[in-house]
């Protein structure tokens, strides 16, 4: 059961006197017998930014500054921000407004209210991961869940009544060149059934094969590919019977990129549609 704290709100706005753009999304966690509280903002002049605070009861709140400066320049708010150690090293994560598509993550050291980076990256690639939050569950492992944004547009989605989803959730780790590393939780092969397999299975240039039975639009796919002289090879997704309408997910050897092309994947109009990949 929840009491409403009689002095609420704790913390009211920002400080005195600084011009921001946004002041939300607030995270808590204790470091060292000390509260930190992040709050999403950006600086007018200076771009997206985190502010932090400290407190010893979770009451009375301290403002120290912010998390760290002169990175979000091009940013209006860095939204959805939060902290935790993955290892031996410090993870933030944030989602900027001005991409609204993507949550990035800095790894380093965080230290009495300082973020040090070490490096920089994005955690999904896929363009409509954002909002991300996470949590650590009982077996010490770091589940991150956020918000697929649509590709509909605002009018497509009003007529449908229903915007966006949740993401599968994920397991987060520092991979030995000190990225972050990705993998989907192994409980969603609990939800597997009518196991389909196919091999030796001849890829010819420029040409698709369906695969015999295996339909529906949603799948858990494991494909292994032996390229030969092959330069690009991958798979075509809910494709249309006329084959009008597919999305296509392809490695790249001579870029040595994995590409998502959803130019096709759709005939309305009120869709967005691109090619992305790890950049």
């Amino acid at each position: 059961t929840w009491q409403r704290n009689k002095h609420n709100p704790l913390i009211s706005g920002p400080p005195p006197g600084m011009d921001v753009f946004g002041f939300r999304d607030p995270f808590v966690f204790r470091r060292d017998n000390t509260w930190y509280l992040l709050e999403g903002s950006g600086i007018k002049g200076q771009g997206g930014t985190i502010l932090v605070y400290r407190s010893e009861d979770l009451h009375s709140w301290k403002y120290l500054g912010p998390l760290l400066s002169g990175l979000g320049k091009e940013d209006q708010v860095w939204e959805v921000p939060e902290v935790f150690r993955l290892g031996s090293k410090d993870v933030l994560t944030y989602s900027p407004t001005k991409e609204s598509r993507f949550t990035r993550y800095f790894q380093g050291r965080f230290d009495n209210g300082k973020f040090h980076p070490e490096s920089r990256g994005k955690i999904d690639l896929g363009g409509r991961f954002y909002a991300a939050t996470s949590f650590q569950d009982a077996a010490n492992r770091r589940i991150m869940i956020a918000w697929v944004r649509e590709a509909r547009s605002k009018e497509a989605v009003l007529k449908a009544g229903w915007s966006g989803l949740l993401s599968v959730p994920r397991i987060l780790s520092l991979g030995s060149d000190q990225t972050l590393k990705v993998r989907p939780i192994p409980e969603i092969e609990t939800l597997r059934a009518g196991l389909k397999s196919a091999s030796n299975i001849p890829l010819l240039s420029g040409a698709s094969e369906p695969l015999a039975g295996v339909n529906g639009d949603a799948l858990d796919i494991e494909a292994e590919f032996e390229p030969g002289d092959s330069t690009r090879f991958g798979l075509k997704v809910l494709a249309s019977p006329d084959g009008r309408e597919e999305t296509t997910i392809y490695y790249d050897r001579q870029t040595s990129r994995l590409m998502m092309d959803s130019t096709r994947s759709s005939l309305s109009n009120e869709v967005s549609k691109e090619v992305i990949g790890d950049v």
